[in-house]
Protein backbone atom coordinates (compact mmCIF):
# COMPACT_ATOMS: atom_id res chain seq x y z
CA UNK A 1 0.00 0.00 0.00
CA UNK A 2 1.26 3.49 -0.88
CA UNK A 3 0.51 6.74 0.95
CA UNK A 4 1.29 10.13 -0.59
CA UNK A 5 1.41 13.12 1.75
CA UNK A 6 1.03 16.50 0.01
CA UNK A 7 2.04 19.76 1.67
CA UNK A 8 -0.17 22.23 -0.21
CA UNK A 9 1.53 25.46 0.81
CA UNK A 10 4.82 26.96 -0.35
CA UNK A 11 7.94 25.23 0.86
CA UNK A 12 11.68 25.77 0.55
CA UNK A 13 12.19 22.41 2.25
CA UNK A 14 14.99 20.02 1.39
CA UNK A 15 15.61 16.83 3.36
CA UNK A 16 18.69 18.48 4.82
CA UNK A 17 16.39 21.08 6.38
CA UNK A 18 16.98 22.54 9.81
CA UNK A 19 13.80 22.03 11.80
CA UNK A 20 11.39 19.24 12.64
CA UNK A 21 9.05 18.65 9.70
CA UNK A 22 5.57 17.36 10.49
CA UNK A 23 5.22 15.46 7.22
CA UNK A 24 8.35 13.42 7.93
CA UNK A 25 7.18 12.46 11.40
CA UNK A 26 3.82 11.37 9.98
CA UNK A 27 5.52 9.47 7.16
CA UNK A 28 7.69 7.47 9.56
CA UNK A 29 4.61 6.47 11.54
CA UNK A 30 2.84 5.21 8.39
CA UNK A 31 5.96 3.25 7.44
CA UNK A 32 5.47 1.33 10.69
CA UNK A 33 1.92 0.58 9.58
CA UNK A 34 3.36 -1.17 6.53
CA UNK A 35 2.90 1.62 3.96
CA UNK A 36 5.35 2.92 1.39
CA UNK A 37 5.31 6.71 1.73
CA UNK A 38 5.87 9.64 -0.64
CA UNK A 39 5.95 13.26 0.51
CA UNK A 40 5.29 15.98 -2.08
CA UNK A 41 6.83 19.38 -1.40
CA UNK A 42 5.87 22.26 -3.69
CA UNK A 43 8.78 24.41 -4.90
CA UNK A 44 8.80 27.54 -7.07
CA UNK A 45 12.57 27.39 -7.64
CA UNK A 46 12.55 24.28 -9.84
CA UNK A 47 11.26 23.64 -13.36
CA UNK A 48 11.22 19.87 -13.27
CA UNK A 49 10.11 17.44 -10.58
CA UNK A 50 12.73 15.24 -8.96
CA UNK A 51 12.90 12.66 -6.19
CA UNK A 52 15.21 11.76 -3.31
CA UNK A 53 14.96 8.87 -0.90
CA UNK A 54 16.01 8.70 2.73
CA UNK A 55 14.96 6.70 5.80
CA UNK A 56 12.60 4.71 3.57
CA UNK A 57 10.67 7.86 2.55
CA UNK A 58 10.45 9.08 -1.05
CA UNK A 59 10.72 12.88 -1.21
CA UNK A 60 9.09 14.33 -4.33
CA UNK A 61 9.88 17.95 -5.18
CA UNK A 62 7.18 19.41 -7.41
CA UNK A 63 7.41 22.63 -9.48
CA UNK A 64 4.79 25.13 -8.35
CA UNK A 65 3.70 28.74 -8.63
CA UNK A 66 3.40 30.80 -5.46
CA UNK A 67 0.84 33.44 -4.55
CA UNK A 68 1.81 34.56 -1.07
CA UNK A 69 1.72 31.42 1.06
CA UNK A 70 -0.47 29.66 -1.49
CA UNK A 71 0.98 27.20 -3.99
CA UNK A 72 -0.50 26.07 -7.32
CA UNK A 73 0.73 22.97 -9.16
CA UNK A 74 -0.28 20.26 -11.62
CA UNK A 75 -2.12 17.44 -9.85
CA UNK A 76 -0.52 14.91 -12.22
CA UNK A 77 2.44 14.76 -9.84
CA UNK A 78 0.22 13.17 -7.20
CA UNK A 79 -1.01 10.49 -9.59
CA UNK A 80 2.57 9.78 -10.71
CA UNK A 81 3.25 8.43 -7.20
CA UNK A 82 0.56 5.74 -7.75
CA UNK A 83 -1.06 6.27 -4.35
CA UNK A 84 -3.60 4.03 -2.67
CA UNK A 85 -4.18 6.75 -0.08
CA UNK A 86 -3.48 10.49 -0.08
CA UNK A 87 -3.10 12.92 2.82
CA UNK A 88 -3.86 16.52 1.84
CA UNK A 89 -2.49 19.13 4.25
CA UNK A 90 -5.27 21.39 3.09
CA UNK A 91 -5.98 24.13 5.66
CA UNK A 92 -7.16 27.23 3.74
CA UNK A 93 -5.21 26.60 0.54
CA UNK A 94 -6.72 27.73 -2.76
CA UNK A 95 -6.07 24.44 -4.54
CA UNK A 96 -7.50 22.17 -1.84
CA UNK A 97 -11.11 21.90 -3.08
CA UNK A 98 -9.95 21.23 -6.64
CA UNK A 99 -7.69 18.40 -5.48
CA UNK A 100 -10.43 16.85 -3.35
CA UNK A 101 -12.74 16.68 -6.35
CA UNK A 102 -9.96 15.36 -8.60
CA UNK A 103 -9.02 12.57 -6.20
CA UNK A 104 -12.66 11.64 -5.73
CA UNK A 105 -13.14 11.45 -9.52
CA UNK A 106 -10.06 9.22 -9.80
CA UNK A 107 -11.51 7.06 -6.99
CA UNK A 108 -8.41 7.49 -4.85
CA UNK A 109 -9.02 7.26 -1.12
CA UNK A 110 -7.85 10.43 0.64
CA UNK A 111 -8.27 12.49 3.78
CA UNK A 112 -7.61 16.07 4.79
CA UNK A 113 -5.31 16.86 7.69
CA UNK A 114 -5.81 20.45 8.82
CA UNK A 115 -4.69 22.87 11.49
CA UNK A 116 -6.65 25.95 10.49
CA UNK A 117 -9.37 27.19 8.15
CA UNK A 118 -9.46 30.87 9.12
CA UNK A 119 -6.82 33.39 8.13
CA UNK A 120 -4.77 35.06 10.87
CA UNK A 121 -3.27 37.65 8.50
CA UNK A 122 -3.16 41.25 9.71
CA UNK A 123 -3.84 42.37 6.13
CA UNK A 124 -7.62 42.88 5.97
CA UNK A 125 -7.86 42.33 2.21
CA UNK A 126 -5.77 39.18 2.29
CA UNK A 127 -7.73 37.90 5.30
CA UNK A 128 -11.01 38.50 3.42
CA UNK A 129 -9.76 36.70 0.30
CA UNK A 130 -8.40 33.69 2.18
CA UNK A 131 -11.51 33.37 4.35
CA UNK A 132 -13.71 33.54 1.25
CA UNK A 133 -11.71 30.75 -0.37
CA UNK A 134 -11.80 28.79 2.86
CA UNK A 135 -15.61 28.67 2.75
CA UNK A 136 -15.39 26.40 -0.32
CA UNK A 137 -12.85 24.19 1.43
CA UNK A 138 -15.02 23.94 4.54
CA UNK A 139 -17.98 22.74 2.46
CA UNK A 140 -15.81 20.00 1.01
CA UNK A 141 -14.46 19.08 4.44
CA UNK A 142 -18.02 18.05 5.14
CA UNK A 143 -18.02 15.70 2.14
CA UNK A 144 -14.69 13.94 2.66
CA UNK A 145 -12.81 12.56 5.70
CA UNK A 146 -11.16 15.45 7.53
CA UNK A 147 -8.99 15.18 10.63
CA UNK A 148 -8.07 18.21 12.72
CA UNK A 149 -4.89 18.87 14.67
CA UNK A 150 -6.72 20.49 17.61
CA UNK A 151 -10.01 20.19 19.47
CA UNK A 152 -10.57 23.93 18.96
CA UNK A 153 -10.76 23.44 15.18
CA UNK A 154 -12.81 20.26 15.53
CA UNK A 155 -15.35 22.12 17.66
CA UNK A 156 -15.47 24.97 15.13
CA UNK A 157 -16.24 22.58 12.26
CA UNK A 158 -18.72 20.58 14.32
CA UNK A 159 -20.60 23.84 15.04
CA UNK A 160 -20.86 24.30 11.27
CA UNK A 161 -22.45 20.86 11.01
CA UNK A 162 -19.33 19.10 9.74
CA UNK A 163 -18.53 15.70 11.19
CA UNK A 164 -14.89 15.31 12.19
CA UNK A 165 -14.01 11.60 12.60
CA UNK A 166 -11.34 12.35 15.20
CA UNK A 167 -8.86 14.89 16.48
CA UNK A 168 -5.40 13.73 15.35
CA UNK A 169 -2.82 15.98 16.99
CA UNK A 170 0.67 16.64 15.71
CA UNK A 171 3.24 14.52 17.44
CA UNK A 172 6.90 13.85 18.03
CA UNK A 173 9.08 11.31 16.29
CA UNK A 174 10.43 10.00 19.59
CA UNK A 175 12.68 7.40 17.96
CA UNK A 176 14.77 10.19 16.42
CA UNK A 177 15.42 11.98 19.74
CA UNK A 178 18.66 11.15 21.52
CA UNK A 179 18.55 10.28 25.23
CA UNK A 180 22.30 10.62 25.71
CA UNK A 181 23.03 12.42 28.99
CA UNK A 182 24.85 15.75 28.78
CA UNK A 183 25.25 17.99 31.84
CA UNK A 184 23.68 21.44 31.81
CA UNK A 185 27.05 23.00 32.71
CA UNK A 186 28.70 21.37 29.71
CA UNK A 187 25.95 22.63 27.39
CA UNK A 188 26.14 26.19 28.75
CA UNK A 189 29.86 26.22 28.09
CA UNK A 190 29.37 24.71 24.62
CA UNK A 191 27.01 27.52 23.59
CA UNK A 192 28.96 30.23 25.45
CA UNK A 193 26.10 31.06 27.83
CA UNK A 194 26.83 32.37 31.36
CA UNK A 195 26.45 29.64 33.98
CA UNK A 196 24.89 31.93 36.60
CA UNK A 197 21.93 33.03 34.45
CA UNK A 198 18.34 31.84 34.17
CA UNK A 199 17.95 30.89 30.52
CA UNK A 200 14.80 31.72 28.53
CA UNK A 201 14.30 30.12 25.12
CA UNK A 202 12.25 31.08 22.06
CA UNK A 203 12.15 28.67 19.10
CA UNK A 204 10.02 29.47 16.07
CA UNK A 205 9.67 31.06 12.67
CA UNK A 206 10.26 34.80 12.59
CA UNK A 207 6.78 35.70 11.37
CA UNK A 208 4.31 38.26 12.69
CA UNK A 209 1.91 35.71 14.13
CA UNK A 210 4.75 34.28 16.24
CA UNK A 211 5.44 37.69 17.85
CA UNK A 212 9.22 37.11 18.22
CA UNK A 213 9.70 40.82 19.05
CA UNK A 214 8.00 40.15 22.38
CA UNK A 215 11.07 38.18 23.46
CA UNK A 216 13.08 41.40 23.57
CA UNK A 217 10.15 43.21 25.16
CA UNK A 218 10.09 40.63 27.95
CA UNK A 219 13.85 40.66 28.43
CA UNK A 220 13.76 44.44 29.00
CA UNK A 221 11.29 43.86 31.87
CA UNK A 222 13.62 41.40 33.61
CA UNK A 223 16.83 42.07 35.51
CA UNK A 224 20.31 40.99 34.46
CA UNK A 225 20.14 37.49 35.91
CA UNK A 226 18.08 36.39 32.89
CA UNK A 227 19.51 35.37 29.50
CA UNK A 228 17.46 34.98 26.30
CA UNK A 229 18.13 32.60 23.40
CA UNK A 230 16.21 33.21 20.17
CA UNK A 231 16.18 30.55 17.45
CA UNK A 232 14.52 30.93 14.08
CA UNK A 233 14.42 32.47 10.63
CA UNK A 234 11.71 34.08 8.54
CA UNK A 235 10.36 37.29 7.05
CA UNK A 236 11.12 39.28 10.23
CA UNK A 237 14.79 38.30 10.24
CA UNK A 238 16.15 41.72 9.24
CA UNK A 239 13.79 43.50 11.64
CA UNK A 240 14.80 41.27 14.55
CA UNK A 241 18.52 41.64 13.86
CA UNK A 242 18.03 45.41 13.71
CA UNK A 243 16.19 45.41 17.07
CA UNK A 244 18.91 43.26 18.63
CA UNK A 245 21.57 45.74 17.51
CA UNK A 246 19.58 48.57 19.08
CA UNK A 247 19.37 46.66 22.34
CA UNK A 248 22.42 47.77 24.32
CA UNK A 249 22.75 44.73 26.59
CA UNK A 250 23.58 42.21 23.89
CA UNK A 251 25.49 40.13 26.46
CA UNK A 252 22.06 39.07 27.75
CA UNK A 253 20.94 37.34 24.59
CA UNK A 254 22.03 34.99 21.84
CA UNK A 255 20.43 34.73 18.40
CA UNK A 256 20.75 31.50 16.38
CA UNK A 257 19.36 31.72 12.85
CA UNK A 258 19.38 27.97 12.15
CA UNK A 259 20.21 24.89 14.16
CA UNK A 260 20.31 21.23 13.04
CA UNK A 261 17.57 18.99 14.40
CA UNK A 262 20.09 16.90 16.30
CA UNK A 263 21.29 19.97 18.24
CA UNK A 264 17.99 21.61 19.19
CA UNK A 265 17.77 19.17 22.09
CA UNK A 266 20.78 20.88 23.69
CA UNK A 267 18.88 24.14 24.01
CA UNK A 268 15.91 22.49 25.72
CA UNK A 269 18.25 20.83 28.22
CA UNK A 270 20.18 23.98 29.11
CA UNK A 271 17.15 26.32 29.39
CA UNK A 272 14.86 27.08 32.33
CA UNK A 273 11.75 28.04 30.32
CA UNK A 274 10.49 27.77 26.75
CA UNK A 275 8.41 30.79 25.74
CA UNK A 276 5.72 30.96 23.06
CA UNK A 277 4.32 34.42 22.24
CA UNK A 278 1.80 33.58 19.50
CA UNK A 279 -1.91 34.30 20.01
CA UNK A 280 -2.62 32.30 16.84
CA UNK A 281 -0.44 29.23 17.36
CA UNK A 282 -2.02 26.42 15.35
CA UNK A 283 -0.11 23.76 17.21
CA UNK A 284 3.44 24.29 18.47
CA UNK A 285 6.05 21.63 17.72
CA UNK A 286 8.63 23.37 19.92
CA UNK A 287 6.19 23.05 22.82
CA UNK A 288 6.01 19.29 22.33
CA UNK A 289 9.79 19.01 22.11
CA UNK A 290 10.35 21.14 25.20
CA UNK A 291 7.83 19.19 27.28
CA UNK A 292 9.38 15.92 26.12
CA UNK A 293 12.65 17.17 27.62
CA UNK A 294 10.81 18.17 30.83
CA UNK A 295 11.35 21.88 30.17
CA UNK A 296 8.67 24.16 31.63
CA UNK A 297 6.66 25.91 28.90
CA UNK A 298 4.95 29.30 29.20
CA UNK A 299 2.72 30.03 26.22
CA UNK A 300 0.21 32.66 25.20
CA UNK A 301 -3.28 31.21 25.02
CA UNK A 302 -3.99 29.92 21.50
CA UNK A 303 -5.57 26.79 19.96
CA UNK A 304 -2.37 24.72 19.93
CA UNK A 305 -1.01 25.50 23.41
CA UNK A 306 -4.52 25.29 24.89
CA UNK A 307 -4.78 21.73 23.56
CA UNK A 308 -1.31 20.56 24.54
CA UNK A 309 -0.79 22.19 27.93
CA UNK A 310 -2.83 21.53 31.06
CA UNK A 311 -2.51 24.97 32.66
CA UNK A 312 -0.35 24.93 35.81
CA UNK A 313 -0.17 21.12 35.60
CA UNK A 314 2.06 20.42 32.58
CA UNK A 315 2.94 24.05 31.78
CA UNK A 316 1.50 27.56 31.87
CA UNK A 317 -0.97 29.44 29.68
CA UNK A 318 -0.94 33.25 29.89
CA UNK A 319 -2.74 36.22 28.37
CA UNK A 320 0.15 38.67 28.17
CA UNK A 321 3.79 39.52 28.84
CA UNK A 322 3.12 40.63 32.42
CA UNK A 323 1.66 37.24 33.38
CA UNK A 324 4.64 35.54 31.73
CA UNK A 325 7.05 37.78 33.64
CA UNK A 326 5.33 36.98 36.95
CA UNK A 327 5.78 33.22 36.44
CA UNK A 328 9.45 33.68 35.56
CA UNK A 329 10.49 35.99 38.41
CA UNK A 330 8.68 33.78 40.93
CA UNK A 331 10.42 30.74 39.43
CA UNK A 332 7.13 28.90 39.19
CA UNK A 333 7.16 25.35 37.87
CA UNK A 334 4.28 23.16 36.70
CA UNK A 335 2.83 20.64 39.15
CA UNK A 336 3.79 17.74 36.94
CA UNK A 337 7.58 17.48 37.19
CA UNK A 338 7.67 15.21 34.15
CA UNK A 339 5.54 16.75 31.38
CA UNK A 340 7.29 14.24 29.09
CA UNK A 341 4.69 11.66 30.17
CA UNK A 342 1.89 13.72 28.62
CA UNK A 343 3.75 13.87 25.31
CA UNK A 344 4.56 10.15 25.26
CA UNK A 345 0.96 9.23 26.09
CA UNK A 346 -0.84 11.63 23.75
CA UNK A 347 1.42 13.38 21.25
CA UNK A 348 3.48 10.98 19.15
CA UNK A 349 3.20 10.51 15.39
CA UNK A 350 2.59 6.79 15.89
CA UNK A 351 -0.44 7.61 18.02
CA UNK A 352 -1.69 10.12 15.42
CA UNK A 353 -1.25 7.77 12.45
CA UNK A 354 -3.13 5.05 14.30
CA UNK A 355 -6.00 7.45 15.10
CA UNK A 356 -6.35 8.30 11.40
CA UNK A 357 -5.86 4.71 10.19
CA UNK A 358 -8.43 3.26 12.58
CA UNK A 359 -11.01 6.02 11.99
CA UNK A 360 -10.56 6.07 8.22
CA UNK A 361 -10.88 2.37 7.71
CA UNK A 362 -13.73 2.03 10.17
CA UNK A 363 -15.72 4.35 7.92
CA UNK A 364 -14.58 2.50 4.82
CA UNK A 365 -15.61 -0.87 6.18
CA UNK A 366 -18.92 0.58 7.28
CA UNK A 367 -19.53 1.57 3.66
CA UNK A 368 -19.48 5.28 4.37
CA UNK A 369 -16.46 5.84 2.10
CA UNK A 370 -16.26 4.92 -1.54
Amino acid sequence: MRLTIVRLFKSSFTKEGYYAVQEIGMAKAWLKLGYKVNICFLRNDIKKAYEEKEQGINFVYVPAFYIGNQALFNSKYIYMTNPDLVQLNSDNQIIASYLMKQLAQHQILFYNYIGQVRSTSENRLLRFIVNSISKFNVKNYGKYPTFTKTKDLSDYLENLGINVPAVAPCGLDIDSISDTFVSKKELLNRYDIPINKKVLLFVGRLEKYKNPNKALELLKLLDDKYFMILVGNGSLYSELVHDIKLYTKTDRLKYIKEIPNDDIRDLYLLSDYLLNFSNHEIFGMAILEAMYHNLTVIAFKAPGPNFIIENEVSGFLVNNIDEMKNIIINEMKSKDKEPRKRIVNHFTWENTANIIYNSLFYYKEAGQLE
